[in-house]
């Protein structure tokens, strides 16, 4: 199983720190509002806006250096705009891995 990771971040950042940590703050501040509100969005049903919100955790994802996640992110994000909750509950693992991920760095 894959687990977040800065690898991404680094080869993009070619190695400069100052880089790396723009983006972890920028990940770090809005994360946690779109964590909650695509859990408010799937609880609620309403799979329009949890699809847009997947797209947008999606980029997160891959920053984050998580392939399969991200495609499980295009899989969910497909399903959601046809009313499909099938990855939901996969998609919140990957969700909560990112969360603790950031929590931890």
């Amino acid at each position: 199983m894959e687990h977040p990771n800065l690898d991404y971040l680094n080869e993009i950042a070619d190695g400069q720190p100052e880089v790396v940590a723009q983006f972890v703050g920028i990940i770090t501040k809005e994360f946690p509002a779109e964590f909650q509100e695509y859990h408010a969005l799937i609880e609620a049903k309403d799979s329009a806006k949890a699809a847009a919100m997947v797209h947008k955790l999606k980029h997160k994802i891959s920053i984050l250096g998580l392939v399969q996640g991200r495609a499980l992110a295009v899989e969910h994000e497909e399903a959601l705009k046809e009313e499909d909750y099938q990855h939901t509950e996969a998609f919140a693992a990957v969700l909560d891995q990112i969360d603790q991920f950031l929590k931890n760095n």
